[in-house]
């Protein structure tokens, strides 16, 4: 007698992990996680094995790994003391991480509650306009990157932090808009997309080249995709798609 693969198929893997199905089909596409087997219709299924894998690719992306690192770490050749030293090491970065913010959350709770000013630089701890200077000047060149730093540092402590919140409203309705399922092309991301290409507009001038140029690196820098809470691919397709459409215009 025949025993059933133990496997579930990828709606309701999707839902025991919290992540969209359309993520599981993209990891499947760039050969990160296929999955353990397709019945007639198409639809996909995940065993045990698939599911271990899954569990680790999610953990690294909490951890702010882009999906080349992670690929590369899930290939290598590697015993379990190793991996699950290399993981030990991760999560102390990240527990170094929030250690950091919770630091800078606990102090503007204390001023709040004394009614004192927040406005200080630690406000603004952990939003370096320079940390990206050595891709932002061999991309685009010293002038650009000069040019978003000006920019920055002419705003007043008030300018500062409505910018912030502003970035980080885009960075929330994306992650919202993929974690719902909806395609790159859909309107209501392209909307997204239109307020995101405005506020670039802030920085530096941002040509349809400037942004097929641009884009790649929210994928494929962890740090960028950690900023977009790991839909890094997602913005990415996005912008490609509003470029394409011609909405900016000739490119």
């Amino acid at each position: 007698m025949t025993t059933q693969p133990a496997d579930v198929p990828i709606g309701e893997l999707a839902q025991r992990v919290g992540i969209s199905t359309r993520t599981l089909r993209h990891y499947d596409a760039i050969g990160l996680l296929p999955p353990s087997r397709t019945d007639h219709a198409g639809q996909r299924f995940y065993d045990d094995g698939a599911v271990a894998v899954l569990l680790r690719i999610v953990a690294l992306r909490d951890l702010g790994l882009g999906l080349e690192a992670i690929r590369e770490m899930l290939s290598r050749p590697t015993s379990s003391v190793d991996a699950l030293a290399e993981h030990a090491d991760l999560l102390r970065e990240q527990i170094s991480r929030l250690s950091r913010q919770l630091a800078s959350v606990t102090t503007t709770l204390q001023s709040l509650r004394s009614k004192e000013s927040i406005m200080t630089e630690r406000t603004f701890d952990g939003f370096d306009p320079e940390v990206f200077e050595q891709e932002v000047t061999e991309r685009w060149g010293a002038a650009a990157h000069q040019q978003s730093i000006a920019a920055w540092n002419s705003m007043s402590a008030e300018e500062k932090e409505a910018e912030l919140a502003l970035s980080q409203s885009l960075v929330d309705a994306f992650a919202s808009a993929d974690e719902q399922g909806m395609p790159p092309e859909d309107p209501r991301v392209q909307a997204i997309c239109r307020r995101h290409v405005a506020w670039l507009a802030r920085y530096t001038d941002p040509t349809p080249e400037y942004i097929r140029n641009l884009v790649p690196m929210y994928a494929d820098d962890p740090r960028f995709d950690a900023t977009y809470r790991g839909h890094g691919a997602y913005v990415r397709d996005a912008l490609l798609a509003y470029v394409d459409s011609g909405a900016m215009g000739p490119g």
